[in-house]
């Protein structure tokens, strides 16, 4: 090769040593970007995977239902948020307050989806009584709440479940559609908006929630179907949260989650009008106490009537057997206040009744006795006074054993008793108690 050719070959061999860099450099760049890329478009598929699953919703909306029970209603309710001591929970009103008179229900308790129960450690109603809404706060719980846009709006067609408590099944998913969404105005002047949903809603679903099958938000509480004569399959409403989101935060009210005072009686369903047939109407009647009215005593315990004849006595022309009221001439024949038949008080002491005080008692006779208390007493019979002294002095007394109880609430037994027994009544707490005494001839 000539001399004069060399360096042109050699700047040839440079010239495509340096393009081979190049090229080399332009494809490990363009591989880097490919590669940096592929861990962003990983990274971002990380932080969204898309919509949640039915079931995955389904289980995220059951785990935040609770159940809540009293003595008058079943129904259901949402953990819709926790802070650092409470979780509070949304309801309907009439689960909590059934009478919306702001007397509550006693024996108010909250259910877990995984059994564990809660006392209220207060409960918030709104301050307008046509606001079927509430709050139920119980202590921080371990439960994720529900998921909650207040800028999300159903759509006409789009699937839902409603989770609750229909008919006391507990932790129960029925599933549906939005059919439409309407507006309602209130007495107090709120436009609400209600959601319709062909997802079967029963008694004890109110309070739970409407969820979207969608996203997982939950679009509303579950509250009512049509009236019952125009019950029909397929029609459900619940209150959207958009209600919830327009509420005053302010001014809420606290129920009495103590068993209520007063029973409130609709003397028409129960039959009792006035003397001129004109409706009694509504009433509030004490609890514990008989009413004007009749044989009937309001329990506390279920804040309704019962005919209590042994508390509250019987009209003219009956007599008490037991805790009925029976026309005179069934049974036997009425001692009545030729011994007693009464209602007495008692407050740590003791009551004797002594049958040598009825003049219509024959030496030797069996008697019915029935005794009522609204605390627990003990009761004998005893032949005599001298045993009632001995009994009261502490000492040995007979006393007929079929016929002693202690502590109890009740009593009703057939005695056999002559003219120098009677009755002792012994009342062993420091409070007062009411005791209503019928004695009758077997």
């Amino acid at each position: 090769m000539p001399e004069n050719q060399k360096p042109q070959i050699q700047k040839q061999q440079t010239a495509n040593f340096l393009n081979s860099l190049v090229v080399l450099g332009k494809q490990h760049r363009i591989t880097s970007i490919l590669l940096i890329l592929g861990l962003l478009l990983t990274f971002m598929l990380a932080l969204y995977s898309g919509p949640p699953s039915e079931e995955t919703i389904i289980e995220n909306a059951l785990a935040g239902t609770v159940t809540i029970k009293n003595d008058i209603a079943l129904g259901s309710g949402v953990i819709i948020s926790t802070d650092d001591t409470s979780s509070w929970i949304l309801t309907n009103r009439h689960v909590v307050d059934p009478n919306n008179d702001g007397s509550g229900a006693p024996h108010q308790i909250v259910e877990m989806s995984d059994g564990r129960t809660y006392y209220p450690s207060y409960i918030l109603i709104p301050p307008y009584d046509d606001i079927d809404l509430a709050y139920v706060v119980i202590v921080k719980v371990n439960v994720p709440a529900v998921i909650i846009d207040y800028d999300y709006k159903p759509t006409t067609g789009e699937q839902v479940v409603a989770v609750g408590s229909p008919l006391g099944l507990e932790n129960s998913v029925t599933t549906g559609v939005v059919s439409a969404v309407r507006y309602v105005t209130a007495q107090t002047g709120y436009k609400t908006e209600v959601i319709q949903t062909s997802a079967a809603i029963n008694h004890g679903n109110s309070g739970g929630g409407l969820f979207s099958l969608k996203t997982g938000n939950l679009l509303g509480i579950n509250s009512f179907g049509p009236p019952e004569d125009l019950k029909s399959q397929g029609i459900g409403f619940a209150y959207s949260l958009q209600l919830l989101a327009s509420l005053p935060k302010t001014n809420w009210r606290s129920l009495d989650l103590n068993a209520p005072s007063a029973c409130r009686v609709d003397w028409d369903e129960v039959g009792l009008t006035n003397a001129d047939g004109s409706s009694i109407g509504m009433e509030k009647i004490e609890a514990g106490t008989c009413s004007q009215y009749g044989p009937v005593w309001c329990n506390p315990s279920t804040r309704k009537l019962e005919e209590r004849a042994d508390l509250c006595g019987c009209p003219a022309g009956y007599k008490a057997s037991g805790t009925d009221c029976i026309a005179n001439d069934q049974g036997g024949n009425t001692v009545g206040n030729a011994l007693f038949d009464e209602t007495i008080t008692l407050e740590s002491d003791s009551i004797w009744y002594y049958g040598g005080d009825s003049p219509s008692l024959s030496s030797t006779e069996t008697l019915h006795y029935t005794v009522s208390s609204n605390l627990q007493v003990s009761i004998d019979v005893v032949p005599s006074k001298d045993d009632f002294r001995k009994a009261l002095q502490g000492s040995d007394f007979r006393a007929y054993s079929a016929c002693t109880a202690s502590n109890v609430y009740s009593y009703d037994k057939f005695c056999t008793l002559d003219k120098n027994g009677g009755i002792m009544i012994t009342n062993d707490n420091t409070a007062s108690a009411t005791i209503h005494v019928v004695v009758k001839t077997s």
